[in-house]
Order: structure tokens, then sequence, then C-alpha cells
């Protein structure tokens, strides 16, 4: 009863005098992880806010004080410049991508106020937890073959594989579920000594699930990023049990691992340390077909071919799946070799979706590479410095509030696995939290 009459009264709170802009803000905290469609419409709704507002100039003139805003419309200058040595063909393609970066600036001409950037984090955190439960939920229907597919679920990566999946791609999702993670966990020691128990409980419960989650879905990257930024986030914090809390999170991750099927399956690939289940006839025909797709003949042809030649047949069965790790090395080579010849400047946005295109390579995988190899060195000295001034004013920050540090290192390490500066959940995920840990208030 006491549950309830909370959350009535906290509803209440939040749809008391609620505007188009607040509204719009709630909303698009909860489907950045539901739906790319729907975030994208309500960003419209940012725009006709800002446009219905009074004393635009004096709001654009705040806005450009913030040196957070300041790095970010720096970059974007530099982006826009690099038309002039970018492939027409693809730099509106990629722009439309980089420019998601400015909802960090765009957001805070809105004037939100301190409680409504709260209650936006809520909803973030709800709209998670809503992954989860679906998840769970459909899947345990697929599994009893009450369901013939994955309904609503994201289904188009690795669809063979029986996991937890999201209303998004497994991988954004895993981030911004490990972030919900250390939302969680700042709740749960800022408010310890205040908190109620069944309010305690409920956030011990709430993170076990999205670790839970983490764990049986196919995200290795955030499940990664939480474990590496855990022993930090609570050295900052430095509650009076940390030696008891690493030692049972040590024992929980341990032993969830080893009962986790899905994460051990991701673990392998990335180490390749199954089996080679592949037998010798099978490796000589894949290399065969590709010498059909090289070189032509038919595949009976090489097979015969590699037959007769003792140490080429030899090399082949010799070989292993490659593990994604190798995979990654590979592309990061390519593109290592390709940025030396444009160090400064780069190739200009769109120089990854050309070659993706052309069918000469695949995406590198890795946000620092891609900015460099587009923007060169001092597009990603730019990048950089919109993280190094966050980490400052996390550092600056007179109670040194956790996420703030927290946040940038995170992304920062989540960057090294994929392109998530460009991707759009991931991006809007970093605009939306740029903006919520270090916009300044208006009203309290």
């Amino acid at each position: 009863m006491a549950i309830i009459n909370y959350f009535n009264r906290n509803l209440k709170d939040i749809f008391q005098n609620l505007s188009l802009t607040s509204f719009s803000l709630f909303l698009f905290s909860f489907f950045i992880s539901i739906s790319n469609s729907i975030s994208a419409i309500i960003i419209v709704f940012f725009f006709i806010g800002f446009l219905c507002s009074k004393n635009k100039i004096h709001k654009i003139k705040n806005v450009l004080n913030s040196s957070i805003n300041k790095s970010i419309l720096l970059f974007f200058l530099f982006v826009l410049i690099s038309y002039f040595w970018s492939d027409k063909n693809f730099f509106f393609q990629a722009l439309n991508k980089y420019a998601v970066l400015l909802i960090i600036p765009f957001l805070e001409l809105l004037n939100f106020t301190k409680k409504e950037k709260k209650i936006a984090g809520y909803f973030f955190i709800i709209g998670i937890i809503f992954n989860v439960i679906c998840s769970f939920f459909i899947l345990t229907l697929y599994q009893h073959e009450i369901l013939d597919n994955l309904l609503f679920i994201k289904n188009n990566h690795y669809q063979s594989e029986v996991f937890l999946r999201g209303f998004i791609d497994h991988s954004s999702l895993s981030i911004l579920v490990s972030f919900a993670v250390f939302i969680l966990l700042s709740i749960q020691f800022e408010k310890e000594k205040y908190i109620k128990k069944w309010k305690n409980r409920i956030l011990y419960f709430l993170i076990l699930i999205l670790v839970l989650f983490l764990l049986n879905s196919y995200g290795r990257t955030g499940f990664f990023s939480l474990v590496l930024l855990l022993p930090v986030f609570l050295l900052i914090k430095k509650p009076k049990n940390i030696k008891s809390i690493i030692l049972f999170s040590f024992l929980f991750i341990i032993i969830s691992i080893n009962l986790s099927n899905p994460f051990k399956s991701r673990l392998d690939s990335i180490f390749n340390s199954q089996k080679e289940i592949r037998t010798q006839n099978q490796k000589i025909e894949i290399d065969a077909q590709y010498m059909v797709d090289s070189l032509g003949k038919d595949i009976q042809y090489w097979k015969e071919k590699i037959n007769k030649d003792i140490s080429w047949k030899n090399k082949i069965t010799g070989k292993k799946e490659p593990t994604t790790m190798g995979i990654r090395y590979e592309i990061w080579k390519k593109y290592k070799n390709q940025i030396i010849k444009k160090p400064l400047f780069g190739n200009g946005i769109g120089g990854v979706n050309k070659i993706v295109h052309k069918g000469t390579g695949n995406y590198p995988h890795n946000s620092y590479i891609l900015i460099t190899f587009e923007l060169g060195v001092i597009g990603l000295i730019l990048l950089l410095n919109i993280f190094y001034v966050q980490i400052k004013k996390g550092f600056l920050c007179e109670e040194k509030e956790v996420l703030k540090i927290i946040f940038p290192l995170f992304f920062l390490i989540c960057m090294i696995i994929n392109d998530y500066i460009i991707i759009y959940n991931t991006a809007c995920f970093f605009g939306l939290y740029s903006f919520l840990l270090y916009s300044k208030n208006t009203i309290n």
C-alpha cells in the first residue's frame, strides 16, 4: 500500500503543470531504448517548443557560454568545414549522424528545470526496465512455442541464437542498460542513509535484473564497461563496506558467467576457445568456393587442386574459426594504412560510407578510427576535447558527483568497440545524458 501511495503522489507531481517541451523530454528519454522512429519525431517537438518560446537570443547566448556546448559546436563546425575535402555523394548522409550531437546544446535552449531533468532520468530507467521485462516475457513465450517469432524484438542479428533481445540493437542496448546500473547505484549510495527499506530493496532488485539481462543478452560492451568502471565508481563513492561489495560483486559475476550460455558464447567468439567443429572437407570446400569467387572455374576443380598440393591442403586444414577480435584487428589495420595517407584532415565525412558502399571494406567498429579516418587527427582532438571538458567539470564539482566522472569514461571505453559516436541510439543517449548531467539549471 505504501508503494502505491508513493507512486500516486509522484505521478501527480510529474504531470502537474506539464508543458509540451517537458513532456517531449520525458518521452524522448523513455523511447531512446525502444524506438528510433518515435525518438526522432520527438526531436521535432523540441524544435517546435523552441520556436514557440520567448527570449530566444538570450537563451542562445547562455548556451554559447557553456564550455561543453562550445566544445561540441567547435567539433561540429569542423565537421561542416570537412565538406570541402569530402565526397559530396556521401557527405550529407554522414552529416545526419554527426548532427545528433547537437541535441546537447539544443536541449539547453529549452530551459528545463532541475526537477524536469531528474524526472527525465527516471523515464530513461523506466524505458530500460520495459525493454528488459518484454525481453524476458517474449523469450519465455517463444521458448514454450506459444509465439512463432520474437515479436517486436530486434532480431536481425544472430537470428539462430537464443538470448534476451530488446527493442534496439543488442550492442547499443547493452550500453544503455549498463549505464542504468550506474544510475541506480548512484541513487542507492546517495540516499542510503535516508532511503526506506522497501525502496532500498527495489533498487537492489532492479540492479540485479539489469545485470542478469546483460549476462543473458549478446551485448558484451555494456557488461565489460560495467566491470571495468565499477571499481572506479566504488573508489569515488567510498562506501563503508567497500571490500564486501567488491567481493560479493566478483563472486556474483563469476557464478553468473558460468550459468549464462549467451555470455559464454560471446566470450568464445572473442577468444575462440570453442572447439573447431568444421571437418577437413568443409574447410577445403570453403577455400575452394573462395577461389571460385575470386578466379572462376568450378568448385570441383579447386578442390582437386587443393588436395594435390599437400602444403596448401595442410595450411587450409590447420585453419581455425576467426575470432571477433581477430576480425576487428584486420579491419583496424586496413584503416590504419589509409589514415597514414591523410593523417591531419582525414578523408572527409562519409568516407567510411563510401568504402562500405563500394564493398571494399567494413565499418571500422571503433569510434576513434572512424573519426581519425574521416576527420584526421584534428577531428579526433576536437572530439576528445568534449570528453576532457566533461571530466574536468566532474572533478571540479564540489560534491564530486560520481556520474559526471563515470559517464565520459564510460563512453570513452565503449567507443573502442564500435562506432557509437554516430550510431543513432548511442549518440542520442550521449546527447541526453551530457545535457542532464552537465547543463545549468534555470529553476530548481
